[in-house]
């Protein structure tokens, strides 16, 4: 994939290598997995792609207007794999207590801003964007066997932005630490 890489960048728009690349990924954490797919109508077939690789628990998500990630701009369409099990659902930011936000709020900022702003965003300081950002840790805590509901991982992300420790670790991180640390 690495060898593609440079073909993708210049094409500039999502293409099958978008869909392929997670599905590939040696890493662990293939057996467990929160991956975004940019149209819904490739939900089942990349769930039941994980389900042929063997993937023990997932989610296969498409957020609304158009997101391979969970959203707070609206419905988020899910596939959720238990082993050979499929279930469908959709996952809405009121259920959680959470305001739907608008397509301005989210917008993509300059490199120069987006470092702070990321800051911001684990301190819980930016409302819409943190709750992107804590709704889809959520979906990672509960794939990864973390937290038994959604509702429980939101509560865990939402008290590690407010407690800081979310940007204490990511400061950690980016100092050269040890991610346990």
């Amino acid at each position: 994939m690495r060898h593609v890489a440079p073909i993708r960048k210049r094409i500039g728009k999502r293409t099958i290598f978008n869909i392929l690349g997670p599905l590939l990924n040696p890493v662990e954490a293939k057996k467990r997995q929160v991956i975004g797919v940019p149209d819904p109508r490739l939900l089942e077939l990349v769930a039941d792609t994980m389900v042929v690789l063997g993937v023990e628990r997932a989610l296969v998500v498409h957020g609304a207007p158009g997101m391979d990630e969970v959203s707070t701009l609206g419905r988020t369409q899910v596939v959720e794999i238990s082993g050979d099990h499929k279930e469908e659902y959709q996952i809405a930011p009121q259920d959680y207590g959470l305001e739907a936000v608008t397509k301005n709020e989210l917008s993509e900022l300059d490199p120069s801003h987006s470092a702070q702003l990321s800051r911001d965003i684990l301190d819980d300081l930016v409302p819409g964007r943190s709750d992107i950002v804590a709704l889809n840790a959520a979906c990672g805590l509960y794939v990864f066997g973390k937290v038994a509901t959604i509702e429980a991982g939101l509560d865990l992300a939402k008290k590690a932005m407010d407690s800081s420790r979310a940007r204490l670790h990511l400061e950690n991180i980016l100092s050269g630490g040890r991610e346990g640390e």
